[in-house]
């Protein structure tokens, strides 16, 4: 079933619900990483995950027991920044957290509440003054950008759940309709950052991920390899069904299948 595993060099697994539930390393992720390593497979991360800049992402792998380094993470904070400074845009007004903020600021683009370009991602300490600036700005013909557009993200096996960035950007759509143009995945910001980050052939390189409208489309706006895994969002009924860039090249239900046939 997955043979063509043995002749991919690069492998790119997503973060939340491949990976971890935030707080909770999903079962076989560890062994699974580590097991491509030795045999000789570059491993890379991408997440729309913006909470913790790529730094902090690396960190926090390690303390899982996953070694990796930021370069090797391409998060859509990364993404975000990249786009902003190849446009040239200097400042943005971020309804988002820290590790957004870093990632921005590594790419010398300062915060600022009167920029001409609002940029929404999660923000656990989000008010009605912050949806209150983004519309002042709006009015002020700002546009608008986004780091994923998940209505919500779950944090841990039980369940819970907390409002991502689609409840954000639906409040300021409900005050004043506006486009916003989406920076993560599966957008081409995120699509010229992977390219730009990964060292392999596309034909050599696979993504794993949970979603099929984000990770699964992405892999194949890349012309890479896509393994579906159901321990996230995607039901196995849904990825089965699935057609055109929406469609995994395989479907696993575990992470180490990955590597069974080594």
């Amino acid at each position: 079933m997955l043979n063509f595993m043995k002749n991919i060099r690069t492998v790119i697994f997503d973060l939340d619900g491949t990976i971890w539930n935030w707080n909770e390393l999903l079962p076989q992720a560890k062994y699974t990483v580590e097991k491509l390593k030795e045999d000789g497979k570059d491993v890379y991360f991408i997440t729309n995950n913006t909470v913790l800049s790529r730094e902090g992402l690396a960190r926090k792998l390690a303390k899982m027991g996953i070694k990796t380094s930021p370069d090797r993470i391409i998060s859509s904070g990364y993404s975000a920044a990249r786009y902003f400074r190849k446009k040239g845009v200097n400042s943005v007004y971020v309804i988002g957290e820290q590790g957004l903020v870093k990632e921005l600021s590594i790419q010398d683009i300062k915060v600022n509440e009167n920029a001409k370009h609002v940029l929404i991602s999660v923000d656990r300490n989000f008010n009605i003054w912050k949806l209150k600036r983004a519309f002042e700005l709006v009015e002020r013909e700002a546009s608008v950008y986004a780091t994923g557009s998940y209505p919500y993200w779950q944090i841990g096996s039980n369940g819970t759940k907390i409002p991502a960035e689609l409840p954000i950007i639906r409040a300021l759509q409900a005050m004043k309709h506006v486009p916003v143009m989406n920076l993560g995945k599966p957008s081409e910001a995120m699509r010229e950052a992977v390219l730009k980050t990964i060292k392999s052939f596309p034909e050599d390189t696979v993504i794993v991920g949970d979603d099929i409208y984000t990770d699964m489309v992405l892999a194949n706006r890349c012309g890479f390899r896509s393994v579906l895994v159901l321990t996230g969002v995607t039901s196995e009924e849904e990825a089965r069904k699935a057609k055109g860039e929406y469609k995994p090249s395989e479907i696993i239900r575990r992470l180490d299948e990955l590597v069974s046939v080594f």
